[in-house]
Parts: structure tokens; C-alpha cells; sequence
């Protein structure tokens, strides 16, 4: 393990993950899924589907107003051109549609803007919570690894698991564990436990991007 203090964390409940403690020593090379962190963090999943409810009812609200301006077009080729009602539609209809393709365009950018506040935040946090043990344990190094399994169905998936950079660790030196488990401590909910990496069925993390 990397330390006394991490391996009384690690048998904590909730966090399901053999630990046994490792001899005075190091420093020490550590590593770190911040894919399944952001994946199981309990207050970030809560705030993101907050955002994700706010994302579908400006949806709702433009699908509606796409409506309302079909409609307008439908009126629109019952007058006749060159009147001053088919003058007037044709103006309703010009300017609705300028003023939907801006707020959308605005509110599409406020959200990916908050989203990846959210994430960078939580990252602040990780940080952190890294930081404190492996300045209690003597670690030198932390590795951000990706622990998802390959499928070995998806070309894709398993380019991506050729080319991690992390072929081997041992699974006491995997802070992903204790780090989540520390994140979620205050939280309202519990996150998943998490089970050795390579007996994990997660799924990929969607991009904040």
C-alpha cells in the first residue's frame, strides 16, 4: 500500500478494494483514474444532470419557437407577395429566426462554459485530496491512468489500450479508490464502489467539451 495512513482509509466502508500496508520507504510512484473520479463523483454527477435539465428545457423552449415560426411561414404563403400583411410576415419571421440562431447560439456556449467549470473545479479538488496523500505516504509521483477495460470488439478501444501509457501497476498503488472515497465522504450520495481494474465493467466518460 502507500502507507499506514491510506491503507486505515482504504478499509473504510464503501470502498471495496484489497489493501494491505506497504514497508516504510520510497519514495513511492503512484496512480490515478480521474476518468472514473469524474464518473462517480457524487456532487458532480448531481450538478451535471441539473445542467443536463436545464440544457433540455432550453430545447424544449427552441423546439417551440421553431414551431411558431413554421407557422408564421404557413401564413406566410397564403398572402400575396408584395402586401403589406406578406411584408410584415416575411419581417416577423426574419427576425425570429435571427433572435433563435443568437440564443442558441449564446446559451449552447454558457453551457459548455459552465460545464467545464464544473469539471475543472472537481479537478481542483482532486488535486488536492492527491496532494495530501502523497505528502502523508512519500509518493513521488503520481500517473493519471485509464482504468476502463478494452472491448476487444472496438478497434478503437483496443488502440486505446495499446497505447496507455501505464502498462502495469499493482493495485495497492491505485489512489483512485481512497481519492473518490475522500471526495464523496460529505456527499448526500454514495458513489460506486470501485473493484480492481481490470474486473470493472465502466463505462467511457462523456467530454466536457
Amino acid at each position: 500500500m502507500v502507507g499506514a495512513a491510506v491503507f486505515a482509509i482504504a478499509q473504510t466502508p464503501g470502498v471495496n478494494r484489497p489493501a494491505t500496508p506497504m514497508a516504510t520507504g520510497g519514495p513511492y510512484v503512484a496512480v490515478l483514474d480521474v476518468a472514473y473520479i469524474f464518473k462517480n463523483h457524487a456532487r458532480l454527477k448531481q450538478v451535471l444532470d441539473n445542467l443536463k435539465a436545464e440544457i433540455q428545457q432550453a430545447d424544449s423552449r427552441a423546439r417551440a419557437e421553431n414551431e411558431a415560426i413554421r407557422q408564421l411561414m404557413q401564413q406566410l404563403e397564403q398572402e400575396r407577395p408584395g402586401t403589406p400583411n406578406y411584408k410584415q410576415l416575411e419581417e416577423a419571421i426574419a427576425k425570429r429566426r435571427a433572435d433563435l440562431q443568437v440564443q442558441t447560439a449564446l446559451q449552447r456556449k454558457e453551457f459548455l462554459a459552465r460545464e467545464a467549470k464544473l469539471y475543472y473545479s472537481v479537478y481542483q479538488e482532486i488535486e488536492q485530496v492527491v496532494r495530501y496523500y502523497a505528502t502523508q505516504n512519500n509518493i513521488a509521483v503520481v500517473l493519471r491512468f485509464n482504468g476502463e477495460p478494452a472491448d476487444p470488439d472496438d478497434p478503437d478501444s483496443i488502440l486505446r489500450e495499446i497505447n496507455k501509457p501505464v502498462v502495469y501497476f499493482a493495485q495497492s498503488l491505485d489512489l483512485t479508490p481512497l481519492v473518490l472515497e475522500a471526495l464523496n465522504r460529505t456527499a448526500t450520495q454514495t458513489a460506486t464502489p470501485r473493484q480492481p481494474a481490470a474486473t470493472t465493467p465502466r463505462g467511457s466518460l462523456p467530454n466536457p467539451y
